[in-house]
């Protein structure tokens, strides 16, 4: 004899055993044979995507820009995207200049490692991201080691070239390097009497006088540094601190600066 069922009756069993089965927190428990997928915090995923390395999204881990799923369903971040946009890593190329005892160098720092383009799942990083571009190499476009030579330039994109150093910059034993590039050791003898200190130039004053220029950095006034070697005060300017000897724009011999070039009476 044939058994009927009824569908009404069926539902209602269907109801009263889904009721059963859930907790007093509301969660309905697992049919037989499903494996619960772990809950993720919220707090541990990125704030925009939601999504978290290493672990399965709530509703399943779906591939795609930035995102891969391992065996198991984790999520997975691959180094690069061919879909996302390039870094364009050599805009981030760049110069630096430095000194090496008597050497000037001019380095040029290249890109040049592979790009990286996913920062995190789902996301890729934005056009000029330093982080995806990996270390730069760090190659050495020009180097200079002539007396009273520098390097001009070499920042940025701009590539470096040799010049003559700053007019007074101290070259070899006692001698101060020319606008022309030439190191001039005979200012050491015409000024003998200013022994120790830092001589920028000599030459003749407006008023007839000789001279001795001196570069100053301790805060006083050209008054008193030229008394220090029984000598006066022929005129007095404003100097920097990378270019001591640098005759700026003229100021008092009584005018206490942190830089000054003094010039007092030979």
């Amino acid at each position: 004899m044939a058994v009927v069922v009824s569908v009404t009756a069926c539902a209602e069993a269907y109801e009263s055993g889904d009721d059963e089965g859930a907790d007093a927190g509301g969660a309905r428990a697992p049919e037989l044979g499903q494996v619960p997928l772990p809950v993720v915090d919220a707090g541990m995923g990125d704030a925009a995507t939601g999504l978290t390395v290493g672990a399965v999204p709530p509703g399943g881990c779906i591939p795609g820009q930035c995102l891969t799923c391992d065996a198991e369903g984790r999520v997975a971040l691959p180094p690069d995207d061919p879909t996302c946009p390039s870094l364009a890593c050599n805009t981030l190329n760049t110069r630096q200049l430095r000194r090496e005892g008597a050497a000037w160098i001019c380095e040029n720092l290249v890109y040049v490692g592979a790009e990286a383009r996913c920062e995190r799942p789902g996301v890729c990083r934005a056009p000029g991201d330093a982080a995806g571009c990996g270390t730069p190499r760090v190659l050495q476009d020009l180097r200079t080691e002539e007396t009273c030579r520098v390097i001009e330039g070499c920042q940025g994109q701009t590539p470096g070239t040799v010049a003559p150093a700053p007019p007074g910059e101290p070259c070899g034993l006692a001698g101060i390097c020319r606008a022309d590039g030439t190191c001039d050791e005979s200012v050491a003898d015409a000024c003998g009497l200013f022994g120790g200190a830092m001589i920028c130039d000599d030459g003749v004053h407006v008023n007839g006088d000789p001279y001795c220029d001196l570069a100053v950095a301790d805060g006083s006034t050209c008054a008193a540094t030229c008394a220090v070697y029984g000598s006066v005060c022929l005129a007095a300017f404003a100097a920097e601190a990378g270019a001591p000897c640098v005759e700026g724009g003229p100021v008092g011999c009584v005018t206490a600066q942190p830089h000054l070039r003094c010039r007092c009476r030979n």
